[in-house]
Parts: structure tokens; C-alpha cells; sequence
């Protein structure tokens, strides 16, 4: 009992020797300071150090206001026997005479190798040079500078200090334009603030630099760039084409109509329109055989479209011969939704397989080759993005606070720029939407770069925030050029899905087909349509069949008293298209008369539809689908802590 208590006195008696052996003060502190026309404090900051034990070296934490920002531009090693000075540069903190930011306001530099000897008594001078941006708060149409040139927060005593301050004349203050202010010892806790009342006397406002020239980089880059990329990407879309104006009144002409719509099969157009194929695509090629008599069709009680193949298969050409194939499977001359579904249950069935590669290459054809490009455009926005997370994830501060300081950046702008994507890519797919809708991409774009200028600046103008920010020292430059990259890179993500993928021809080609639809549209809301009966597969083809069944809920039956005797005309041309002047315009009644009776196409419609969606395999949960159409109050600046780490 004797040897252990005798072990822990031991014990304590070594730890107090060891906390002993650790011991630092300031022999002096002397700081040189000049306040310019702009109002950024430049500061030479003198310290002369007695160090005991086995620091490592001496650390400075930088206190800083809201909308202040400190900028070090280099650090230097003073023998002060022999006057001999070496100059730190920045880099490992392994090295010795190498200095580092462990956080946003706290700078380290190593005095001493892990392999050299303690500290004993060692005097070593450092002199820091820095200039403090937002140093100057107005306060009553005047300026206040309030600015601790000590440390407060340190371990040890400084013995002497003294803080020379030169003001601009720019700057009337009271007083001579240059002070010496000398303190006597300064024990832990105390500091030394100046502070001074200060009117400009120069012409105008004063132009106050807020923020630093690296920083200001960073706004320009992000005011600059977006503005650049819109700038670029409106100029080259409006070259393209992509702003003329749709013209739905053109395509009132039969001639016009002809030759831009009706010369071309509905389910090519389809393909073009939707710039995909789809069961749009695969229903728009069953009217058309319909309509030219190869197949006659019926939908019973069920809503199942029945068919009936009425010409020799081997006459059908390319996706026609494909698509009959699978709908006529063994052989067969007459299907229904209920026969294809059930012979399919177990294997699953896409219709738009069939007709896809056909299709493509005529939509290919009348379109042109895509926009060719110099490089791939997701190439800087992966760059920019990599480089961002890498600075934000390498940033200076504890280890556990990269993954939540990654997650506050990136998740904010990758929502923001998802919505911005979706809308932008919903624009590239319609070419019928012109240059106001492009606000529904620029407005997330917009609000991405917003709230990454709002937190590079240390969040100015939102005061809870900056507080929040200042207290735990703000954001280092590494966090405020990654988030100037990934706002960057995400804004350049949202504008590339934006961009058309086609050239001239085809836009122009699209924008004649959205003023044939828009045109179809119209007319759909009007009690009798200027339209034919034999143009009904383009009506599927652009995907207004829901327009035609609310038309006929609506006038469908007006229509029937007017003609039960409607039917289709047999196309004149079926390689060139579905439509074509026969004998003259007949009144438009859904085309009904091809199904049985006025009207009777709504519930054709919604049953070519089912069948052409096909039947999903056992493991899959659904069946293709067609393609979209297209500063900081009078609080003081400066202080902070200083000391050895």
C-alpha cells in the first residue's frame, strides 16, 4: 500500500515537472500597422518569443468580425543573436520553418524537428505580415476602426507591446496620423485595442475593399462565367435556329401542310418529334395501316383492340413486315390485346423494338447528322467539379469536418442543379418553346450562383449566418474556391443539357413540326376542326390522342349528327405517307368511320395505346415508353490567441 501511494506521488510529481518544462512567453510584441485609403489594415506583426519544453512551435489564431477577411503574405525567422533571418514558406508542418493553416483562423509554423532537443529558454523572433480586409465599420455616417493588436487568448505573459499606427490622409482623424500606443505587461486574457473615429475626406464615397483581390477573383469568376455561358449558349442557339418562331397559321395552308407533314409518314414524324420511338410510334403505324385497308380493326367491350390482316405480309416493307410479325404471331391473320398478351406473359413483348432501328435511320435522314462537337462538353464540369470537392475535402480544419463540410456544399448545388437540369433538358426536347421559357433552367442556375457568392463573401447581408460563420472562424480561401468550382461546374452541367444536340436542318425541320402540332392543337379546341379524318395518325404520332378524346367528349356527338357516313380515304402514296388530298376535305369526326363509327377513335385510341405499350416480362414492373417531346456592427476586428502547439 506504502510502495503504491509512493508510485503515485511519483507520478504527479513527474507530470507537474513535465507541464513545468512546457512554458512560453513574449519577451515583446511589437506591431506596425497602416491603414490605406481603401481601408485594409496592412500589418507587421513582431513577436519575440521565449520557448521552454518540447513545443513544436508557435501557433496564431486571427479573431475575425463578420465580412472580415486576413490574408498572410509571408512569415520570417529572426535569429536574434546574429540577426540571421530565414523566410517560412508554406507547406508541411513535419518541416521545420514551414508554416500552415490548420483551420480558417488558426496558422501554425514548426520551430522544432521531433529529433532536436527541447526547448530551453529559446528566444526566436517571427515577423508576420498580413492585411485584414472589412477592417472599418460605419457607424453614423462615420467610420470606426476598433482593432485588438494583441491576442487575448493566449498561455503566456507579454512583457512589452507596442502598436504604431499610420493613417491615410485620406482619413481625418483625431490626432496625428500616426500614433505610438505602448502597453505595459500584458498577462493572459488582456488585450490592446485601438480604436479610432474616422470621416473621408475624400471626393465621393470611399471605395471600401471589402474583400480581398484573390477573393474579389472568385466573385468575378462567378459572375463572369455563368454570364459567359449564357451569353455563348443563347448566341449559339439563336444561330442554330432554335428561337424562330413557330407558326401554326402556315401550317393552315394544304399546301404547306403537304409538304412539310404529309409527304412524310405519321411515325417517322413521330420519331422526330418525340426523338425517340416509342408506343406513340408504334400506334401512329397501326392507323396508317389501317387506314390504307391492310388491316382492319375493332375495339370490343373490353377496350381490346381486335386486328385483321388483309394483305399477304410478304407485300409489307421493313418495320411494317417487323411489327405485323410480332402482333400476327404463327402465322395468324387475325389478334387481339388479349391473344398478344397472353402469348407473351412469359417472355414479355416490346413493340417498339421492332420498328425502332427502321425508324431511327429515316428520322436520322430527314434531321441530319448531330452537332458535332470538339470535345465531350461533361469533360469541365467533371474537372471543375473534382477539383472543388478535392479542395473542400483537403481544406484546413479537423479531420470529421470534411465529410459534413462536402455535404453542405455539394448537396445544396446538386438539387439545385438537378432541377435546373430536368427543366433544361425538358427545353432541348421541344423546340416549340422559345427564349422565355429558357427562365425555368436560368432561375435555379441563377440561385445556384446567388447562394455561392452569398457564402464566399462570408455570407454578408444575412447576419444570423456570418455571425454563425465568424464565431467558428469563417471559411478559409481552399472552402471558397471549392464552392466557387462545384457552383461552377453545376451551372456548366445545367446550360450542356441545354444546348441542342442537332444542327440547323434539323431544328429547322422541328420547328416545322411543332407548327404543324401546334396547329392540330388549335384546332382540337374548336367545335369543327380544320382537319381531315385521314390525318388521324399524326394525331397519335404527336401524342394529342388525349386532345381528340376530349374533343369528342366535348363535340363528338354534334359530329355525328352531322355525318355517320365519314371514312378514310386510302392514302394516295403509302412509301411517302399516311395523308394525302383525296376526293376533298371531309368533316373531321375523330375518325370514326375507320372504327366502326363517328367518334369511335377515342376508345380506339386508348386501346392502341395499351396494345402498343406491349407486355412487360415476368421481372419487369413496366413496359417501354415513348420519348418526351419534344459586416459586422462596432464589434472590434483583430486579437485571437497565440502560443505553441
Amino acid at each position: 500500500m506504502r510502495f503504491a501511494r509512493a508510485a503515485l506521488v511519483c507520478a504527479l510529481l513527474l507530470a507537474a515537472a513535465h507541464l513545468d518544462a512546457r512554458e512560453l512567453h513574449w519577451k515583446s510584441l511589437d506591431v506596425a500597422a497602416e491603414l490605406d485609403a481603401e481601408g485594409v489594415l496592412h500589418v507587421r506583426e513582431r513577436q519575440h518569443m521565449v520557448l521552454t519544453g518540447d513545443w513544436n512551435g508557435p501557433e496564431r489564431t486571427f479573431r475575425l468580425a463578420p465580412g472580415q477577411e486576413i490574408v498572410l503574405h509571408g512569415m520570417t525567422r529572426i535569429d536574434p543573436a546574429t540577426g540571421e533571418t530565414r523566410t517560412l514558406s508554406e507547406g508541411s508542418l513535419d518541416d521545420v520553418d514551414r508554416y500552415g493553416w490548420v483551420s480558417a483562423k488558426v496558422l501554425r509554423w514548426r520551430g522544432r524537428a521531433t529529433t532536436d532537443a527541447d526547448f530551453d529558454r529559446t528566444e526566436i523572433v517571427y515577423d508576420l505580415d498580413y492585411s485584414l480586409y472589412g477592417a472599418l465599420v460605419r457607424e453614423d455616417g462615420h467610420f470606426t476602426l476598433a482593432h485588438d493588436f494583441a491576442f487575448a487568448d493566449r498561455v503566456g505573459v507579454i512583457e512589452q507591446h507596442a502598436v504604431t499606427l499610420r493613417v491615410d490622409p485620406v482619413w481625418r482623424v483625431d490626432g496625428p496620423q500616426e500614433r505610438t500606443v505602448r502597453t505595459g505587461r500584458l498577462l493572459p486574457g488582456m488585450s490592446n485595442v485601438v480604436r479610432l473615429r474616422l470621416d473621408y475626406t475624400g471626393a465621393g464615397e470611399p471605395a471600401l475593399a471589402t474583400m480581398s483581390p484573390r477573393q474579389g477573383r472568385l466573385v468575378l469568376a462567378l459572375v463572369a462565367v455563368p454570364l459567359l455561358l449564357a451569353v455563348l449558349f443563347l448566341a449559339s442557339e439563336w444561330i442554330r435556329g432554335r428561337f424562330a418562331p413557330v407558326t401554326p397559321v402556315a401550317a393552315a395552308d394544304p399546301d404547306w401542310l403537304q409538304a412539310n407533314l404529309l409527304c412524310h409518314p405519321a411515325e417517322v414524324v413521330g420519331a422526330v418529334w418525340d426523338r425517340a420511338v416509342g408506343p406513340d410510334e408504334v400506334a401512329a403505324v397501326v392507323a396508317r395501316l389501317s387506314a390504307e385497308h391492310k388491316l382492319a380493326t375493332r375495339v370490343d367491350a373490353a377496350d381490346h383492340l381486335h386486328m385483321t390482316l388483309k394483305v399477304d405480309r410478304e407485300t409489307l416493307v421493313e418495320y411494317e413486315r417487323a411489327l405485323v410479325d410480332g402482333f400476327f404471331f404463327d402465322g395468324r391473320t387475325e389478334t387481339s390485346t388479349a391473344d398478344v398478351r397472353a402469348h407473351y406473359r412469359k417472355t414479355g413483348f416490346d413493340p417498339s423494338s421492332k420498328i425502332r432501328p427502321a425508324l431511327q435511320a429515316r428520322a436520322d435522314e430527314l434531321v441530319g447528322p448531330p452537332a458535332r462537337r470538339p470535345f465531350p462538353l461533361w469533360i469541365p464540369t467533371l474537372l471543375a467539379f473534382s477539383a472543388g470537392v478535392y479542395l473542400l475535402w483537403r481544406a484546413p480544419g479537423a479531420a470529421n469536418s470534411a465529410f459534413p463540410r462536402i455535404l453542405a456544399v455539394v448537396v445544396p448545388a446538386l438539387l439545385l442543379a438537378g432541377f435546373g437540369t430536368g427543366a433544361s433538358s425538358s427545353w432541348r426536347g421541344r423546340v416549340d418553346r422559345g427564349l422565355v421559357e429558357t427562365l425555368a433552367f436560368w432561375i435555379p442556375g441563377a440561385l445556384l450562383v446567388g447562394l455561392a457568392l452569398v457564402a464566399i463573401t462570408g455570407f454578408q447581408g444575412v447576419p444570423v449566418v456570418s455571425e454563425l460563420a465568424a464565431a467558428t472562424g469563417g471559411l478559409g480561401f481552399d472552402v471558397r474556391l471549392g464552392i466557387t468550382l462545384v457552383a461552377l461546374a453545376m451551372f456548366n452541367s445545367i446550360v450542356n443539357n441545354a444546348r441542342s444536340r442537332e444542327r440547323s436542318q434539323g431544328i429547322a425541320f422541328r420547328k416545322r413540326l411543332a407548327s404543324a402540332r401546334r396547329y392540330f392543337a388549335d384546332e382540337l379546341d374548336r367545335p369543327q376542326p380544320r382537319l381531315r379524318d385521314e390525318w388521324f395518325p399524326y394525331v397519335l404520332a404527336f401524342g394529342l390522342d388525349d386532345d381528340a378524346q376530349d374533343w369528342f367528349r366535348s363535340y363528338g356527338a354534334q359530329s355525328h349528327s352531322r355525318s355517320t357516313a365519314s371514312t378514310w380515304t386510302r392514302s394516295t402514296s403509302t412509301s411517302s405517307g399516311s395523308g394525302s388530298s383525296g376526293s376533298g376535305p371531309s368533316a373531321w369526326t375523330g375518325g370514326g368511320g375507320a372504327f366502326g363509327g363517328a367518334g369511335a377513335s377515342a376508345s380506339w385510341a386508348a386501346a392502341a395505346s395499351s396494345l402498343s405499350a406491349g407486355v412487360s416480362p415476368p421481372s419487369s414492373s413496366g413496359s417501354g415508353s415513348s420519348g418526351g417531346g419534344g459586416g459586422g456592427g462596432g464589434s472590434s476586428s483583430g486579437g485571437g490567441g497565440g502560443g505553441g502547439w
